[in-house]
C-alpha cells in the first residue's frame, strides 16, 4: 500500500471541507440573520409582520406584552371592521361568500409599500401551521403607516366586502363607497365626515352628471355617494344590541375605544347597493358597464324616494360643462381661488364670518399663503413665481373641482397655464394650478400645502420622479396641520441595494419609507427661526379663528431645503441613482444624528 499517496489524498480531502465549509459560514450568517416573519393570530384574523430589517413595524408596546402596539390594533381594527358592517349592519361576509370561496382567514400582511387589497382568495406557503387547503384574503399596509386608529384597515376591509358581494372594479363604485365608510365611526381624527355636504336636489342622474362621475375614483365619495346617502338615508343611527355592545367595549392597545360614533350615514342604502350591484356583476371578469352599474344603483335607491322625486333635464346632446354656472375668484395679492356655488363643482357654502365668500375658498387661500410664508420667505426655497422652470407665471391659481383623487399625479410636470375664464385676466398672465377636490376642508387636510410644496421642488429641480418629489411633498406640511408623525429613525444610510429598487418603484409612499426615518436620523431639530416672517406666519388663521402654524417645529426642513439645492443641479434626464446620489451629499451636510 501506497501510505505516502494515501496520506496525500486524505490531506486534500480535509483541505477541500474545510474550504467548502469556510465558503459556506457567510451563507450560513446571513441565513441566520433573516428576519423571521410573525403572526399574530385571533380567529379568523391573523397579522403577518418582522420586527427586524427593513420592513420591521414600530416596535412600541405600551401595555407591555410582548407584541408591538401597532399589529396588536391592526388585529384589532379589522375584527372590529367585520364585527360592524357583517355581523351588526348586515353587509355581505368575506368569509361566507360563494365569490370567495375556501376563505378561511384574513391576513394582514406588513409588508407593503403602500395599503391595497387584490381580489380573490389566496393560499399562502409562509405561514407556519397553516391548515392544508385554507385560503387567505390578504389586506397589504405598509409598515410604516402611523395608525392609531388604523385607518386603512376598514377602508381595505370594505374593498373585502365589495369583492364578496361583486365583481364589480369600477374605481366610481369601489374607492368611492370604501371612502364613503370613513364617518368617524371606526376612524376617528381621519373621517370624512359629511358637515357642509348637499344632498341631491334631483334623480336620476342627468346622462353628463353621470358621465362625469364615471371617470371619478375616491372623489366619487364626496360627490356621489355622501351626497347620496343624505337624499336617501340621512339618519345613520347604528342598531343597538349584544353585537353592538360587543363592539363598544373593544379598545385598542392605548386603552382608546375602537367605536368613535354610533351613526353611519347611508348605511342601509349602501347595503342595498352592494346587493344590487351583486346581482347585475356577480360574474365574469369585472368589466362591466358603468350605466348598467348605475342602473343598479338607481334599483337600490328607489326603494328609498318618493315617486315625485325631481329629475333634471339638460337639452339633448348638452354638456353638463356648458350649464351656465358663475366662476367666482377670491383673490389676495399672487394668490387666486376660482370656485362656483352651483353646479357640479360647487364648494360648501359655509360662510361663518358672514363675509359672502365661502369658508372653504378663505381658507384654501389661507393655507396655500402659509405655504408660501412658511417655505419661501422664512426657510428661503425658491419661490415658484420667481423661477425659471416657471417663466410666464404670475399666480398661483387654486380651483375646487369634482374629480380629482386624493393622490398626486406626477407624470408630467406642472404647466404654466393661460386661463380665459378669468374676467380681465390679460393673455399674458399665466398661473400655476392647484387643484382640489370640492369636499376638502382645508382646516382639517394639508394637501394645499403639500401641492404648494410640490410646485416648490419643481422650481427648483427639473427632476421629475415618483418618489422623490412625490414623497418629499407628501412629508412637508405636517407644521401646518395638527397630524406630526412618530418617525423611527432610518436603521442603514445609505440604502442597501435591494431598498434602493423598492424605493424606486414607490410614489408618495416613499415619505413614509425614506423621508420621514431620514429626517428622524439626521435633521430631528426643526425649530423654526424667529423673527418678522415667523411672526407673520403665527398670526394667520382660519376663518373659524384656529391658527394655521400648528407647531412652531417642523424636523427635516433643513434637510429638504438642501435636498432641493442638490436636486436643483441635475437636468430631467437624470436616472434614479443620479437623483440619490444627490440626496446622499444634501445627507452629508447634516452633522446629527448617528454617521
Amino acid at each position: 500500500m501506497n501510505y505516502k499517496n494515501t496520506y496525500t489524498r486524505t490531506l486534500l480531502r480535509k483541505i477541500f471541507i474545510l474550504a467548502m465549509l469556510a465558503l459556506a459560514c457567510p451563507i450560513c450568517a446571513l441565513a441566520e440573520k433573516a428576519p423571521q416573519l410573525k403572526v399574530l393570530q385571533s380567529g379568523p384574523y391573523r397579522v403577518l409582520y418582522y420586527t427586524e430589517g427593513a420592513l420591521a413595524v414600530d416596535p412600541t408596546d405600551l401595555n407591555g406584552n410582548g407584541i408591538p402596539d401597532r399589529v396588536e390594533d391592526m388585529l384589532t381594527s379589522v375584527a372590529a371592521s367585520r364585527l360592524l358592517f357583517c355581523k351588526l349592519l348586515g353587509y355581505p361576509d368575506p368569509l361566507n361568500s360563494q365569490l370567495l370561496p375556501k376563505a378561511r382567514f384574513i391576513d394582514i400582511r406588513v409588508e407593503s409599500s403602500g395599503a391595497n387589497t387584490p381580489s380573490g382568495v389566496s393560499f399562502p406557503k409562509d405561514i407556519p401551521n397553516n391548515p392544508p387547503g385554507a385560503g387567505s384574503l390578504v389586506i397589504h399596509v405598509s409598515p410604516k403607516a402611523d395608525n392609531r386608529p388604523p385607518f386603512a384597515i376598514p377602508h381595505e376591509f370594505f374593498h373585502l366586502i365589495q369583492h364578496a358581494a361583486t365583481y364589480c372594479a369600477k374605481k366610481w363604485f369601489t374607492e368611492g363607497t370604501a371612502v364613503w365608510q370613513t364617518q368617524g365611526v371606526l376612524s376617528a381624527g381621519t373621517e370624512k365626515k359629511l358637515d357642509g355636504t348637499v344632498p341631491f336636489d334631483h334623480w336620476p342622474l342627468t346622462p353628463q352628471e353621470a358621465s362625469r362621475i364615471f371617470e371619478m375614483s375616491y372623489g366619487a365619495s364626496e360627490f356621489f355617494w355622501n351626497r347620496l346617502a343624505l337624499l336617501c338615508d340621512n339618519d345613520g343611527e347604528i342598531p343597538r344590541g349584544p353585537v353592538f355592545e360587543q363592539l363598544k367595549a373593544m379598545k385598542y392597545s392605548d386603552g382608546s375605544p375602537v367605536l368613535k360614533g354610533t351613526k353611519l350615514v347611508g348605511w342601509r342604502l349602501m347595503r342595498d347597493v352592494l346587493l344590487q350591484i351583486g346581482k347585475v356583476a356577480s360574474a365574469g371578469s369585472g368589466k362591466h358597464d358603468d350605466a348598467e352599474i348605475l342602473h343598479a344603483v338607481e334599483k337600490a335607491v328607489a326603494g328609498y324616494l318618493p315617486k315625485q322625486m325631481p329629475a333634471k333635464t339638460v337639452p339633448a346632446g348638452a354638456d353638463i360643462a356648458t350649464e351656465k354656472v358663475e366662476t367666482k375668484i377670491h383673490q389676495v395679492g399672487d394668490i387666486r381661488v376660482i370656485y362656483q356655488t352651483s353646479g357640479m363643482d360647487a364648494v360648501k357654502p359655509d360662510d361663518l364670518n358672514n363675509n359672502g365668500i365661502p369658508d372653504q375658498v378663505e381658507d384654501a387661500l389661507t393655507q396655500v399663503a402659509a405655504a408660501r410664508t412658511l417655505l419661501v420667505e422664512l426657510l428661503g426655497l425658491p419661490d415658484p413665481l420667481r423661477a425659471r422652470n416657471f417663466s410666464g407665471a404670475r399666480y398661483v391659481d387654486i380651483r375646487f373641482v369634482s374629480n380629482k383623487d386624493v393622490f398626486y399625479r406626477l407624470k408630467e410636470r406642472t404647466p404654466v397655464a393661460f386661463p380665459k375664464d378669468i374676467p380681465g385676466a390679460s393673455s399674458r398672465d399665466g398661473s400655476l394650478l392647484i387643484k382640489s377636490r370640492q369636499g376638502t376642508n382645508p382646516r382639517a387636510s394639508c394637501t394645499l400645502a403639500q401641492d404648494y410644496f410640490y410646485l416648490v421642488a419643481q422650481a427648483s429641480t427639473r427632476v421629475n420622479s415618483w418618489w422623490c418629489l412625490g414623497g418629499l411633498a407628501a412629508s412637508s406640511s405636517f407644521g401646518l396641520f395638527s397630524f406630526h408623525p412618530r418617525w423611527v429613525p432610518l436603521e442603514k444610510w445609505p440604502l442597501p441595494q435591494d431598498m434602493t429598487q423598492k424605493l424606486f418603484r414607490m410614489r408618495t409612499d416613499s415619505a413614509r419609507y425614506l423621508w420621514g426615518p431620514l429626517v428622524a436620523r439626521y435633521d430631528p431639530d426643526g425649530e423654526l427661526p424667529r423673527g418678522p416672517v415667523f411672526e407673520k406666519l403665527s398670526a394667520m388663521k382660519y376663518t373659524d379663528g384656529t391658527p394655521v402654524l400648528k407647531s412652531t417645529n417642523i424636523p427635516g426642513w433643513r434637510l429638504m431645503r438642501d435636498v432641493l439645492a442638490e436636486l436643483g443641479k441635475l437636468d430631467n434626464n437624470s436616472n434614479d441613482a443620479a437623483i440619490l446620489r444627490a440626496i446622499e451629499k444634501a445627507v452629508a451636510k447634516q452633522q446629527k444624528g448617528p454617521k
